[in-house]
């Protein structure tokens, strides 16, 4: 799999393959999985990340949690799909040794969709280097019984 910067590689925290993506000059790129998530539940999005020349300044590189919401623009336009993140760990700067990441975050009420996002560099500010990407987990966490306050 090879498109834009991303490929996978043998290059793994335990010796197998992780997925990769590396840029030469400033730009951003990601990989995204869709994923049935249960509503109002409390969720850990973790994983491992190796990184090499990436900025210690800018957007570096990421794992998101994603949703996508209906609202409209404006009153006399549709309604347009707007991402929202509602959860995310960012690395910068060179890290030789794989480094575990963990963002925790809560469902809203109505949602049953997640999207699962490994990226390097944003929409607004792309970055350059290498990440490494291994062992990208989604498990359900014990607050599930909070309620979200949101719509």
């Amino acid at each position: 799999l090879s498109a834009s910067g991303f490929e996978t590689t043998r290059v793994g925290k335990d010796g197998s393959r992780s997925a990769k993506i590396t840029h030469g000059n400033i730009t951003s790129t990601r990989w995204t999985q869709g994923v049935s998530v249960k509503p109002n539940r409390g969720y850990r999005l973790s994983g491992w990340f190796k990184t090499k020349d990436v900025p210690e300044t800018g957007s570096g590189a990421y794992l998101r949690a994603e949703m996508f919401r209906a609202e409209p623009e404006e009153e006399s336009k549709p309604t347009a799909w707007q991402r929202h993140i509602i959860g995310q760990a960012t690395v910068t700067g060179n890290l030789s040794e794989w480094v575990y990441v963990t963002v925790d975050f809560h469902t809203e009420r109505n949602q049953k969709t997640l999207f699962i996002a490994c990226g390097l560099g944003d929409y607004e500010t792309g970055t350059t280097g290498t990440v490494y990407f291994d062992d990208i987990r989604l498990t359900r966490t014990s607050c599930s019984d909070q309620v979200y306050g949101g719509n």
